[in-house]
């Protein structure tokens, strides 16, 4: 028998499609839909995109840095290498004691924002904590509150959260506000470092009474969620 090139044989071209990646991460099936939204893992070529949008559209000007790391101010360059290198992490790192949703946000088919849902020890304490940003010319137009209202639906209504915690930087009057509507409440305070520049960051808590209380009366359609049980700890 040859055991050269040519007695390869080359499998199907519909046995490795999409499907089969669900199979191994079944995060990749799991997606929420709002009347404008949809939030889901971005597949390597999305994550080019969304790279894409940071450069391009910005999430923040350098008067104030929201966030703890100045990631969304680094060099054209630099930003897809990043964008990748975080979201593969997220993966690589992930096991049901500690995990890290790293949600892309799309409109329109396109990625234009991000939305985390992070948890520790979930199945016994059942709190989880999140993280976001919005390209700069899709601010002020509710999509922030739209995306985190599917973000606390998942985690409040299918997961069984108690509790969801969230914080933004002093002077970060959109993100509080945003917090506010969705119900959250004041949590305390901390001196941190944005970026090099020292900045108070304001905590808030949100329980799920106060979410019973706030919850959106629009749609909010949750797909494949039942294989991910077991990688949140459920």
């Amino acid at each position: 028998m040859s055991c050269g090139v040519n007695a390869f044989v080359a499998a199907p071209a519909d046995a490795y499609g999409p499907g089969m990646l669900k199979d191994l991460w079944p995060i990749f099936g799991l997606s929420i839909s709002t009347p404008r939204l949809e939030l889901r893992v971005p597949t390597d070529d999305e994550l080019v995109a969304l790279a894409h949008n940071i450069v391009e559209r910005r999430i923040h000007g350098t008067e104030i840095i929201p966030f703890l790391g100045q990631w969304a101010l680094a060099e054209p360059d630099e930003v897809p290498m990043g964008v990748a290198q975080h979201h593969w992490g997220l993966r690589a790192s992930w096991t049901a004691e500690s995990w890290n949703v790293g949600f892309a946000v799309f409109l329109d088919g396109e990625p234009v924002g991000s939305q985390n849902l992070i948890a520790k020890d979930f199945a016994t304490l059942r709190s989880v904590s999140s993280g976001s940003w919005l390209v700069s010319d899709l601010q002020g137009q509710g999509l922030g509150k739209e995306m985190r209202a599917a973000m606390l639906t998942l985690a409040f209504d299918h997961l069984g959260a108690v509790e969801a915690l969230s914080s933004a930087r002093l002077g970060n009057e959109s993100s509080i506000r945003v917090s506010y509507a969705m119900g959250y409440e004041d949590n305390g305070q901390a001196r941190e470092s944005f970026g090099g520049q020292i900045g108070v960051d304001h905590r808030l808590r949100l329980t799920v009474e106060r979410w019973q209380q706030h919850r959106p009366t629009y749609p909010i359609e949750i797909r494949g969620l039942d294989p991910c049980l077991p990688l949140f700890g459920i």
